[in-house]
């Protein structure tokens, strides 16, 4: 009891972790145990709205890139058209970064806290689709989350290829494709180590690069 007086001093506020941890059973029933969990209780209270934030934000992020998407594959090649729904969304993830940006200087990188498995994909999608400066911002976050289980590696790669690929340099994943329009084909921008990628990528979760290609291609 004493420990998770603690905890709630320090910040501790995940309701739902609190009363579906198995291994505070033996303290469950007790009159301080039931002060606790309220206390606890009232700051997830907010989690709620927190959750209807971020499932709006993952729409958001989404949305034009859906429509972009449809009107490529649909051979929709209206400049006017597809300059317009890339301003929208270019638009929409600023305002996404911006909100994001809030919730993280007030509640810390929430990762899967909130009880809605979307909450750190949300975020990750966000931060990748920003400017390279928000990107190297928060590196050392997702890569500390996915170290303690809260984000996904393989994000961290994705977000990694990505700024290698900004700076000018060869990426280390093979996230990063790019559509050879001779070969009519998606393949992987130059490598730091074609030879071990294969190996790396298994590490993260990924799957083999060979794998990956023959999906994004329709083989």
């Amino acid at each position: 009891i004493a420990n998770l007086k603690l905890a709630l001093r320090k910040g501790f506020k995940n309701y739902h972790l609190l009363i579906n941890d198995t291994l505070l059973n033996g303290l469950k029933g007790s009159e301080q145990w039931v002060g606790i969990v309220e206390q606890t209780r009232n700051v997830s209270g907010s989690y709620d709205s927190l959750r209807t934030v971020l499932k709006r934000l993952s729409h958001l992020d989404q949305a034009y890139r859906i429509i972009l998407d449809s009107l490529q594959q649909a051979g929709n090649n209206d400049a006017h058209v597809l300059d317009s729904v890339f301003t929208l969304m270019v638009a929409t993830d600023k305002s996404n970064l911006r909100i994001l940006d809030t919730l993280i200087v007030r509640y810390g990188f929430l990762s899967n806290s909130l009880g809605w498995k979307g909450t750190a994909q949300t975020e990750f999608m966000i931060i990748q689709h920003a400017d390279r400066n928000t990107q190297l911002k928060y590196l050392d976050v997702l890569v500390n989350a996915a170290k303690n289980g809260e984000e996904y590696p393989a994000n961290v790669a994705m977000l990694l290829d990505r700024l290698t690929l900004g700076l000018k340099k060869k990426q280390y994943f093979g996230s990063q494709l790019y559509f050879d329009e001779q070969e009519g084909r998606f393949k992987p921008f130059e490598l730091i180590e074609p030879d071990s990628m294969d190996t790396w990528r298994s590490k993260l979760g990924l799957m083999p690069m060979g794998e990956y290609l023959r999906e994004m291609n329709n083989e």
